[in-house]
């Protein structure tokens, strides 16, 4: 594999004293699958009057014992509300509750975290010059103030979302901007920005979504960038799907210009792949997969598959971070787990059937859909659990079969004992850093030098 084990590794001093957590430690018992493991109750500001439902949840992307939820006031699935709460729970001791919340302005369908782990992309509040999202430290969450040059005046309107690129050197803000030339309308609009350090970065490009992206109409409803940065999916609450140029912002494919009203879409990159393939789910039910081409406005769809049928709504979808599963989350409350390649359900995961099991009096004909739908979903680093998140402010983290993959179980041990951060600095070929990584950025000269002077 191009290692030579005769040459002495002088790298050894700095291999990390905080390596990757996973929720259960080699000498403890794994549950059974396809159980409950921690289940988390969110109250409102009201306990008993006003309930909350768990709009997004994510892992730390270097402790799978770090889990942080994002709730806003229970509405119809894709109703926007712009206020909420973020915390952050630690699933070693979940009886001890969680950090303070902070209150966020914005909540939307994800909560990415920045690639260092260090920031959350939940905007608790913009102005003049300035973005304020959540920093965090272990289970600490603490109001972080960028500073944005160039003065975008944008940022005083109502910034929608934040997104990191997973090369770190990238991020993009939407924002709700109101036309008072055009009688209170209001576009939609997009700021590319240069990171320049953790608490600055720097304004490369905006434009309206309604002049860059043919026909855009409704809501912004999500925006990701590719596992290797190059291009960004924007989606829409009407159905519609865009991809965009990560480094400039200009239309790269439009996939899906037809609005369907109550049909909102949800998009992800499949992380097996650098940009070429992208996955994408509509409320009335179907998923899609699309392959793009190395040339603009070039794709197919390669996998079609409608997951339910009305009145079932698909509300949300996420891969795992191997790309091999891909989770879907029902209005009913159910969970399907299923197999990235062929799209057959493998497992089913359904809250209704503990209820039963802690009430026996408990009629399913009497408890609304609405009660369990599934509203965020989140794998763990490990693809050993699930967190699914409920519209009555509920999260349970669920138990998955462990995977009996030699390349799988080998990346498991190494993250385990090296933190990800100093990954680059083992003795390995780039493509096997990669792998340890899920990452397909390209580990070129001048992004190891980064990464050795962050240390």
């Amino acid at each position: 594999m191009g290692l030579d084990s005769s040459k002495e590794n002088n790298k050894h001093a700095h291999l990390p004293s905080e390596p990757h957590r996973y929720l259960h430690e080699e000498s403890g018992v794994i549950p059974a699958p396809l159980t409950v493991i921690r289940e988390l109750r969110h109250t409102g500001p009201v306990e008993g009057i006003q309930p909350l439902k768990v709009a997004a949840c994510s892992f730390s992307p270097d402790d799978d014992t770090t889990l942080v939820t994002v709730t806003t006031l229970a509405t119809p699935p894709f109703r926007t509300l712009r206020a909420g709460f973020v915390q952050c729970w630690d699933l070693e001791k979940p009886e001890e509750g969680h950090d303070s919340s902070l209150f966020t302005y914005s909540p939307r369908p994800n909560c990415p975290f920045s690639p260092d782990g260090e920031l959350l992309s939940i905007i608790l509040n913009s102005g003049a010059g300035q973005l304020i999202l959540v920093e965090r430290e272990g289970c600490c969450l603490e109001p972080c103030n960028i500073q944005c040059t160039n003065g975008d005046r944008s940022l005083c309107a109502r910034a929608l979302c934040c997104v990191f690129s997973n090369d770190g050197k990238k991020a993009v803000t939407v924002s709700n901007v109101t036309l008072e030339l055009y009688r209170g309308r209001e576009i939609h609009e997009i700021c590319l920005w240069r990171v320049c350090s953790k608490r600055k970065v720097r304004s490369i490009w905006k434009v309206s979504c309604e002049v860059a992206l043919p026909r855009f109409a409704g809501h912004f409803h999500s925006c990701v960038f590719s596992p290797d940065s190059s291009l960004l999916a924007i989606s829409s609450s009407l159905g519609q799907l865009y991809i965009v140029q990560g480094n400039s912002l200009e239309l790269f494919a439009a996939i899906d210009k037809e609005t369907i009203p109550n049909n909102a879409c949800t998009c992800a990159f499949d992380p097996r792949f650098g940009h070429k393939r992208l996955g994408a789910s509509h409320q009335k039910g179907d998923f899609r997969i699309w392959e793009l081409e190395e040339n603009p406005g070039k794709f197919k769809c390669v996998k079609k598959k409608d997951i339910v049928e009305e009145p079932v709504e698909l509300l949300t979808f996420a891969f795992s971070p191997d790309g091999y599963f891909i989770a879907f989350g029902l209005s009913d409350g159910k969970t399907l787990i299923c197999d990235s390649i062929s799209l057959h359900c493998i497992h089913e995961l359904n809250p209704g059937l503990l209820n039963i099991q802690e009430d026996e009096s408990a009629n399913m004909n009497q408890i609304e859909a609405l009660d369990f739908a599934v509203t965020s979903l989140a794998f763990a680093k490990s693809c050993q659990e699930i967190a699914v998140g409920h519209c009555n402010g509920i999260l349970r983290i669920w138990q998955l079969p462990l995977r009996m993959d030699l390349m799988h179980i080998c990346r498991i041990v190494i993250t385990s004992l090296v933190s990800g951060k100093k990954i680059h600095l083992l003795p390995l070929p780039n493509s096997l850093k990669r792998f340890l990584l899920f990452s397909y950025i390209n580990l070129n000269r001048e992004f190891l030098l980064d990464a050795e002077e962050s240390l």
